[in-house]
């Protein structure tokens, strides 16, 4: 059976209840590639989601759990009443926080050398706030050695998506998933307090295994397989 014939599956209202167990082999195969590329995990908690928005707090880990780096980040504007409803995080916690640029500094360190694949849930807004906390401090440090993946999609959310199933109508492909619904409907327990970046990030690394580790299928995954998923997944 292909790949696409496995994900390929019939619809009653917006849960995809047939082929669920051959299109959750396809998901755990490319979670498998990923975790192949040993990849760095990690996470942010920000000052909005707008193109202004910028990094409060990020934490980094590798494959194994190795906390690589957890630290508060100063914004260069103050933080929303509505962000800190959601993280916590207020102006007198950051206030003596390093600045994006210094932080950028020790991701790079990180990555180096040679660079990382690094992967998230919600890979693509991760990456574009780190672009936006550069641009925000008006750094000039050269941009991070970030590898690309030869998995696609590399986002754990997007990845989640497929395996939970869901399928949107309307936007013809799988609905992304809260971070915290896939904890629980993989019955993994939280490490920490929700919408915090190490927290995050030790959750995300727990449901890249947890997919990893069911549905095994023979044969790879290949490049014509991994763009037709990449056109599924949509919010």
């Amino acid at each position: 059976m292909s790949l696409r014939h496995a994900f390929s599956a019939a619809r009653i209202g917006n849960v995809i209840v047939a082929d669920t167990r051959d299109r959750r082999a396809g998901v755990s195969q490319l979670a498998r590639q990923l975790l192949d590329e040993n990849p760095l995990l990690f996470d942010t908690e920000t000052t909005g989601l707008d193109n202004r928005a910028e990094i409060v707090e990020i934490a980094v880990v590798s494959c194994d759990g190795t906390v690589l780096l957890e630290t508060l980040v100063r914004p260069t504007s103050p933080i929303p009443p509505a962000a800190t409803a959601v993280h916590g995080i207020r102006d007198a916690d950051v206030r003596n926080a390093r600045t994006w640029r210094e932080v950028h500094g020790e991701m790079a360190s990180i990555l180096a050398p040679g660079g990382r694949v690094l992967t998230s849930y919600n890979r693509d807004y991760d990456l574009r706030l780190v672009k936006q906390s550069a641009a925000a401090t008006r750094g000039k440090s050269a941009p991070l050695p970030i590898k690309e993946s030869s998995v696609n999609p590399s986002c754990i959310m997007q990845l989640y998506a497929i395996w939970k199933g869901e399928w949107n109508d309307y936007r013809g492909s799988y609905r992304w998933q809260k971070l915290d619904t896939a904890l629980y409907d993989l019955g993994i327990r939280r490490e920490g307090d929700a919408h915090r970046a190490l927290s995050d990030t030790k959750g995300a690394l727990e449901i890249l295994k947890a997919m990893a580790s069911e549905g095994r299928q023979e044969g790879g995954v290949t490049s014509k397989d991994q763009g037709w998923l990449s056109r599924l997944i949509r919010r």
